[in-house]
Parts: structure tokens; C-alpha cells; sequence
């Protein structure tokens, strides 16, 4: 073998050698961010289950939810446990929960119910964030977009039994 056979060999080599250790990061990364999701979407689910538990007069009536969206501090919650994270801090998300009146009654009889949750994933936001809590921003739609959310209905219970 040439010496040029062996250099070109050497380069194919560490050029595949290269391309194999970026895709193990990209996958360790993607990993990552999809148990971050499990974590958020378990948490979503957690607080809807908690809304449909709360009476219906008193999501009407609950100053937390004017105008649709909870008033004070977003709920947080941890993402990564401190022990799985090592020397890093605890990733925080936060969850924004929605609560509309659905068709022209006043009382509604009738609400959406909607909870998103939002985080940052390696420097990312995953989720949309208005000054700096997971809200609303400066798109045209009155929901939090997030690809972690559970929207359901919840009705007045007839009282005519």
C-alpha cells in the first residue's frame, strides 16, 4: 500500500468515526428532551385531573383564572431530578392553565379547560413564554402554544334529577 492509500483510509476512517459520535449525541440529546417531555406531559396531566376534581361554579368564580389564564406565578415543576443531573441545578418547567366559557350563555354552562406546559431544553424554549413565564405571547390565538398540552370540556351537572 501507498502511502496516499493510507492517508485517504485514515481520513474515511476518522470521517466516519466523526459522523457516528455527533448522531450518538444528537440521539443522547433527543432522549433527553423526550423524558423531559414525559415529565412535562405527566405534570399536565396531573393538574388537569385536579381541575376536573375542583366544582364547577368554583372555576367560574376563581379570581386565579380571570380572563383565562392563571394570575400570579406559573406552577413549577421539576424536569430533572438534581440526582440525574449531577453538579447541574434542577431543570424547572412551568405550566399555564387556561379556563374559557365555550357558546354565548352568561353563566357558561360549558368550559374549556386547557393546561400547557413549557421549559428550556439546552438553552431552547420549548413552549411559548411571555416575560419570562409560560403565557401567552405575541401570536393571535389567546392559548399558550406548547407541544406538551391537554385541553377538555367540563359541563354544569344537570339539576333537574
Amino acid at each position: 500500500m501507498t502511502l496516499v492509500e493510507i492517508l485517504v483510509s485514515v481520513a474515511v476512517i476518522l470521517a466516519g468515526g466523526g459522523a457516528l459520535l455527533i448522531g450518538m449525541y444528537y440521539a443522547m440529546d433527543h432522549a433527553s428532551y423526550l423524558r423531559e417531555t414525559q415529565v412535562a406531559l405527566n405534570e399536565v396531566h396531573g393538574e388537569l385531573e385536579r381541575l376536573l376534581a375542583t366544582d364547577f361554579d368554583a372555576l367560574l368564580v376563581d379570581d386565579a383564572y380571570t380572563l383565562g389564564i392563571r394570575n400570579g406565578p406559573p406552577e413549577q415543576f421539576v424536569l430533572v431530578d438534581p440526582d440525574d443531573a449531577g453538579p447541574l441545578p434542577p431543570t424547572m418547567g412551568q405550566l399555564a392553565v387556561q379556563i374559557s366559557g365555550v357558546g354565548g350563555a352568561n353563566p357558561p354552562n360549558l368550559l374549556n379547560l386547557r393546561v400547557a406546559a413549557c421549559w428550556t431544553h439546552r438553552g431552547h424554549l420549548v413552549g411559548e413564554r411571555n416575560a419570562g413565564a409560560c403565557a401567552d405571547g405575541a401570536d393571535a390565538n389567546t392559548w399558550v402554544d406548547s407541544p406538551v398540552a391537554q385541553i377538555t370540556r367540563v359541563g354544569r351537572e344537570d339539576e333537574a334529577d
